[in-house]
């Protein structure tokens, strides 16, 4: 393996790189009780989709590459 230098990138060679970077989206509408949990992560996987979609549109060099990991998280509602 030719390491990749500024003499070898000056010649026939060219030294590009690939980053993967792991994205967290908040999605903060709440979702009814009514809401079977199923639904609940499709929605959010779509959404989560679309969100990151629309940041990378205008970037070809960038795509999503995987399976999403959707989490549900819930917490008791404050009552008065």
């Amino acid at each position: 393996m030719v390491p990749c230098t500024l003499e070898t990138a000056m010649s026939d060679l060219k030294c590009t790189a690939r980053v993967t970077v792991t994205l967290e989206v908040n999605l903060t509408q709440p979702w009814s009780e009514e809401v079977p949990l199923k639904e609940i992560f499709r929605q959010a996987q779509r959404s989560a989709k679309d969100a990151v979609e629309f940041l990378i549109k205008n970037s070809p060099e960038m795509v999503i590459l995987g399976k999403m990991n959707v989490r549900a998280v819930m917490v008791p509602e404050a009552r008065p």
